[in-house]
């Protein structure tokens, strides 16, 4: 974001040693035509084919000589780009939809860390959006002896988004806006005052020298993350805990000590799903801090966070009985099954967003598992997916157990009813006035109720109902808002 980060991604880029060894692997949904040989051409015509959301497609000799280093001499750059993009896309593309900004911003990060949460500038930026430190305060990310917010993944695109937002108020240009996002408003100001012009290619020589490739760079990154599949990247996935994640606020500080004696996951795979905290330790906070786990074991993590509420007795200490792991041990793909959903002729989803909501994975997620890039789904196509082989859960005396998967990755959903009646609803009497009940039939998790009523979000369920993460609901009465 500020100067020096995309120096630093360059010297990632042109100084990677490794060159593609050619295995492809195989394509699951019908053959593509790969394109094995770099063929300049080629890629020009899908560069200008690009839709003209962010900035304006052109055959641009500095663009396209960074998709020629992706494609060729930076082969595993780019492999471990796109297996990122799996953990990061599916939240880039909710807080771009939220804010209203163009989908194609989720690139910015490739360029920025090469979507990597724990790097780290030259000039001191850091996290997927390279936030310098008084830019972070800004932008309301904390920094202490605890935590630095910058590398926090959710808390960092949330201020982006108002950063982005900010900037593209102040220029209406979105090519402006990468180029500020990269070396500051101002600097871009004094460009357009001494060019003349609002025109990013017109002020590009009065810019920042790393910022006149800044909008170039931006330009071969959307290539790369639209076209990878046709010139054979494999995607380097990282490991199914790291993909299949969820993520709570938690209020009490805790260590990952105690994280991982109560999940069995390693300490290292728990520092890697949260790079924000410092020395392991999640401090208490009365507005509450992220925490991502893998979604196999967060039952057991929401169940002993329940049962530290104010209003139960503290749980009893945790131990597994074993050393805690300090590092990822062999065998961790072990806890997940792979499944592949047919498409039948008369399927109800039709497009990948539908396939991908019923099969508890994200678009993104498809997209990578599959090697396929397609909005439409077609009758016979097989859809390869993964889903864990069992629920780590507690028992009474608060001891880890595992238990079986209920019905998934397909799921019973009920139908939501208004209730009038406090007394019919089983709700006591005393100040029920004041809430907004509905009467679950079926079973439902929180964000599907929030988005069926406008101004209740996931938190305010949460914190009316009185639980933590997103569990189901199943046949009873939901707490929706105060009245």
């Amino acid at each position: 974001m500020e100067p020096g980060s995309l120096q630093k991604f360059l010297t990632v880029l042109f100084l990677s040693l490794f060159l593609p060894s050619l295995s492809f692997g195989s394509v699951y949904n019908g053959s593509i035509e790969l394109e094995l040989e770099y063929d300049e051409n080629s890629v020009a015509e899908r560069m200008l084919a690009m839709p003209d959301m962010t900035i304006r497609p052109r055959r641009d000799p500095v663009a396209m000589g960074y998709i020629r280093n992706y494609l060729t001499r930076s082969r595993r750059t780019a492999e471990l780009i796109i297996g990122r993009s799996i953990l990061y896309f599916p939240m880039f593309d909710e807080q771009l939809k939220r804010h209203n900004l163009p989908k194609e911003l989720k690139y910015l990060p490739v360029v920025e860390s090469a979507l990597n949460p724990k790097a780290v500038s030259p000039a001191g930026a850091g996290g997927l959006w390279q936030f310098m430190p008084g830019t972070g305060r800004l932008e309301g990310l904390q920094a202490n002896k605890y935590i630095d917010e910058r590398f926090d993944p959710i808390k960092s695109t949330e201020a982006a988004m108002k950063h982005l937002t900010r900037l593209y108020e102040m220029f209406g240009d979105w090519e402006l806006v990468l180029a500020a996002y990269n070396s500051g408003s101002g600097n871009v100001t004094r460009a357009i005052k001494r060019g003349r012009s609002q025109d990013f290619w017109r002020i590009q020589r009065y810019l920042p020298r790393e910022t006149r490739n800044y909008v170039p760079a931006f330009m071969a990154a959307t290539y790369l993350c639209e076209h990878f599949m046709l010139h054979g990247i494999e995607p380097a996935a990282p490991e199914m805990d790291m993909q299949l994640t969820e993520s709570i606020k938690v209020y009490n500080g805790f260590s990952f000590f105690e994280l991982a004696t109560l999940t069995g996951l390693s300490v290292e795979t728990l520092e890697s799903l949260n790079p924000a905290y410092v020395g392991g330790y999640i401090p208490q906070n009365a507005n509450g801090y992220y925490l991502t786990l893998p979604r196999r074991v967060m039952p057991a993590v929401l169940e002993f966070l329940a049962a530290k509420l104010p209003d139960d007795s503290d749980p009893e200490p945790i131990f597994a009985g074993g050393p805690v792991a300090l590092y990822n041990t062999p065998g961790a793909e072990s806890y997940y099954n792979e499944h592949v959903y047919t498409v039948e002729e008369d399927d109800e989803f039709k497009s990948i967003d539908a396939l991908a909501d019923k099969l508890r994975c994200t678009p993104q997620h498809l997209r990578i598992w599959n090697r396929l890039n397609t909005p439409t789904l077609v009758p016979g196509q097989e859809w390869r997916y993964f889903g864990p082989k069992a629920y780590k859960r507690m028992t009474l005396n608060k001891m880890p157990i595992v238990e079986a998967p209920i019905a998934l990755p397909f799921r019973q959903v009920g139908t939501l009813e208004y209730t009038t009646s406090i007394e019919a609803a089983g709700i006591e009497p005393d100040n029920a006035e004041r809430f907004l009940y509905i009467s679950i039939s079926g079973a439902e998790r929180l964000p599907e109720i929030a988005r069926r009523y406008e101004g209740v979000s996931v938190e305010d369920l949460r914190r009316l109902n009185r639980v933590m993460g997103n569990p189901v609901f199943r046949d009873r009465v939901v707490k929706i808002k105060e009245l």
